[in-house]
């Protein structure tokens, strides 16, 4: 868990670039909610960008996440 300042594209992807993919490297795909942070124009740019196919859960479906 990463703390942010705020929950917005913008942060998100820095947060992902700087702590998450530079230290573990690219993920072929990521599995998320469809929190506006995820889904936003900043996040479909990046995903292509990296070459990295992004998977949403479906919601009120807990199943979707392994739950």
């Amino acid at each position: 868990c990463l703390p942010a300042p705020n929950d917005t594209a913008h942060t998100t992807a820095i947060l992902l670039m700087n702590h998450v993919f530079s230290r573990f490297g690219l993920p072929t795909w990521v599995n998320s909610d469809r929190g506006t942070h995820f889904t936003s124009e900043v996040m479909k740019h990046l995903w292509q960008m990296l070459g990295v196919k992004a998977n949403f859960h479906i919601g009120y479906r807990p199943q979707s996440s392994g739950q």
